[in-house]
């Protein structure tokens, strides 16, 4: 029998297609974030262009498709929320202890780093802590660096389906909804404005704005019973295109700068929102492009893309100094395939598996005890 999450989420938009087309946006939001890095920590370019910007293309889909899935639970028995946070747990877990343990010893033989440092690093890590530790100092190891992203997604996880029932219960519609969920963000933007560089970088207060934004789009499209409208294909592919040049075009310390908080953030957010916004149904370059089997391939294993890149590059630079520094980037390149792909075989693709879902109590009423969503199609 076809499971209670497999038949909402092909409805919430109307086409399984469309669940594709997000797909190859992380894909795409990876690659860009893999280009930065490793043009600009290998020293091939010291201008590698906004490829960052990527991060915050995972924050807007990570909150729209919690939140979709979150405020379209129907009623139907479900998890507890605490069973929803094991689950995150589950299904982010494997492969982030996969990333400490293998690379740690990776990085202790062929880096600068000892055994201690690989330890403490892990510690900080799997505590999810990451970003809050780069802020007050500094990571113990570099490589792994990049999970401060998972800092941010999991203050969203535990504390934005909190929000959700309290607004169930209260009654709020949907419209009601989406104007907290953009008044929140405006207010954790702004608050975020007085920060440092690094500060408004690597903390969850600008960070979660974002996702909050893409919170606010799932709660305009759950107003549909079947989307009907949106963005034309033409808009989406200059959002594209948009986003690929802001990526390519020369350009370096953007991190938390100023002009990254009041171009960058914003471009991200709205190429973001337009794609992911596009009619469905719709045709377009940028759509068969996402919607393309390597594309989707990427996207599908972009959590391990994104933990492997950075750790594969600092050992291929620190364990093969007799190389040249392109010989290293293609090393790290080369490997790169190959370790994601175990990875996600091994230690994501076992837990993607559909599960029911459901945010109400017997009452009708969603309570915290009752919220959920499922980690299979959020991916």
């Amino acid at each position: 029998m076809t499971s209670v999450l497999g038949r909402a989420a092909r409805s919430v938009d109307g086409s399984h297609a469309r669940d594709r087309m997000l797909d190859g946006l992380r894909g795409v939001a990876a690659i860009a974030v893999v280009h930065y890095h490793f043009l600009l920590l290998s020293g091939l370019n010291g201008e590698p262009g906004a490829g960052l910007i990527g991060v915050l293309v995972f924050f807007v889909l990570s909150g729209y498709l919690i939140t979709r899935l979150l405020w379209r639970a129907d009623g139907r028995e479900g998890p507890t929320y605490r069973r929803f946070v094991e689950r995150r747990v589950r299904r982010l877990a494997p492969a982030l202890v996969g990333l400490v343990v293998v690379s740690g010893v990776l990085v202790t033989v062929a880096g600068p780093g000892d055994a201690g440092d690989a330890v403490a690093g892990s510690l900080v890590v799997l505590a999810q802590l990451t970003g809050f530790w780069h802020v007050l100092g500094s990571m113990p190891v570099e490589a792994w660096l990049p999970t401060w992203s998972l800092t941010v997604e999991w203050l969203f996880y535990l504390l934005w389906p909190l929000v959700v029932v309290a607004m169930r219960r209260r009654g709020l519609s949907t419209s009601a909804a989406m104007r907290v969920a953009l008044a929140l963000a405006a207010g954790l933007y702004l608050a975020s404005m007085p920060l440092s560089p690094n500060a408004f970088y690597y903390l969850p207060v600008g960070n979660l704005a974002v996702m909050l934004v893409g919170a606010a789009l799932a709660l305009a499209h759950a107003r549909e019973p079947a989307r009907t409208t949106g963005r034309d294909a033409g808009i989406a592919d200059l959002a594209f295109v948009g986003f690929v040049v802001a990526v390519l075009v020369p350009t370096t310390g953007l991190s938390g700068s100023w002009l990254y908080r009041v171009t960058y953030v914003p471009i991200a957010v709205v190429v973001a929102l337009l794609l992911i916004d596009q009619r469905p149904g719709t045709g377009g370059v940028a759509r068969r492009l996402l919607e393309s089997r390597p594309m989707v391939a990427v996207g599908q294993a972009s959590y391990s893309l994104y933990l492997w890149h950075l750790p594969l590059l600092w050992a291929a630079f620190y364990g093969l100094p007799g190389l040249s520094v392109g010989a290293r980037v293609l090393v790290a390149t080369v490997a790169l395939g190959p370790v994601v792909w175990l990875s996600f075989t091994l230690l994501e693709k076992p837990v993607l598996t559909p599960a029911p879902y459901a945010v109400h109590s017997r009452s009708g009423a969603p309570s915290a005890r009752s919220v959920v969503a499922s980690e299979a199609a959020e991916g």
